[in-house]
């Protein structure tokens, strides 16, 4: 079965890399028995107490718009000096993406309206600073871009007449339609790069978007009939799941990259590009030694990201670049 990987050109860039590689397979099948393991048990508590959804009290058209203004501005949670956007929310810390889904659930506890299309094609700058402030009275990073990204992209979702669920449920909840549905409608979902003439698509935010309501939503598309199958999707390239990956030491950087990395944020966009590409297909080869999808398996990493905390930033410190992609 044709996977996205294997059009995204992401297999191409290995021929051509500089500064990322991979290990052997002996580590790749000792990594890949041991996130075997790790699917086959829950959550522990300290993870699950970190992940925030949708409210319960949502309509079922909302709680899918929720996920897509969620993931539609969910890209680059650290300031400058190395900080990361934080939100308290029912007396509870979040931090990066889940701070920023701590926001929007703060807001809709003041606008129940607020993930509604026509409240997103409406809002000011002055609503967005004040509705998704950092606890230190900071702007979320970015502000400008995501402000722009929410004011071209839901003019657009209005204008097709039709919700994003009905949109879903037209594309029969299938990954493949439902991506090219956004990389055709939603030019703010597109994340493509190109390597010494090589294209290579990544679409970190629209996969993202993909598999989030095909978990938590999965009712939706059972109820009516449809089958949900993650299996087309790649890994979700961004800053995170390398930094597990090279905890793994699947992912091997050279003196140049780590160096740039300790530096701050990457300058070099072929360093960037290879990191993604790199963590794609390294994935991939874990999805094939597991049997699991590649999507389960990054949601696997991310959590095991999360579980260790600032431990793995120190060990393996993350790469920083300026993007809207992730």
């Amino acid at each position: 079965m044709e996977t996205f990987c294997d059009i995204s050109g992401a297999i191409e860039i290995l021929k051509f890399a500089e500064y990322v590689s991979l290990s052997n397979e002996e580590n790749f099948e000792k990594a890949g028995k041991e996130l075997k393991a790790l699917a086959r048990i829950p959550d522990p508590p300290q993870l699950a107490n970190q992940l925030l959804s949708p409210p319960e009290s949502l309509s079922e058209e909302d709680a899918f718009n929720w996920f897509f203004l969620m993931d539609l501005i969910n890209f680059h949670f650290y300031y400058k000096d190395g900080q990361q956007y934080t939100v308290t929310f029912k007396d509870q810390k979040f931090v990066g993406s889940m701070g920023l889904a701590a926001a929007i659930n703060r807001w809709l506890e003041v606008n129940p309206d607020a993930v509604k299309p026509e409240t997103l094609a409406n809002i000011t700058k002055e609503e967005l600073q004040k509705y998704f402030v950092d606890d230190s009275g900071m702007d979320i990073p970015m502000i400008d871009e995501r402000f722009a990204f929410i004011k071209s992209t839901y003019p657009l979702l209005i204008k097709k007449n039709q919700s994003f669920l009905d949109a879903i449920i037209s594309l029969e909840f299938s990954p493949k339609n439902i991506l090219a549905y956004l990389q055709l409608n939603f030019p703010c979902f597109c994340d493509e790069s190109d390597y010494n003439g090589h294209k290579i698509q990544f679409h970190k935010r629209a996969q993202l978007l993909i598999k989030d309501i095909l978990t938590n939503c999965s009712e939706s598309a059972t109820k009516r009939g449809f089958t949900i199958d993650f299996s087309y999707l790649t890994a979700f390239a961004d800053y995170r799941i390398p930094q597990i990956l090279c905890y793994f030491g699947l992912l091997m950087y050279n003196e140049a990259l780590i160096n740039a990395i300790k530096n701050g944020f990457l300058e070099n966009s072929k360093m960037e590009i290879e990191i993604r590409a790199f963590s794609v297909v390294a994935c991939e080869r874990l999805r094939k030694i597991t049997e699991l999808p590649a999507a389960q398996i990054d949601t696997l990493l991310w959590k095991m990201r999360r579980t260790f905390g600032k431990d793995l930033d120190e060990m393996h410190p993350f790469h920083k670049y300026s993007t809207t992609a992730y």
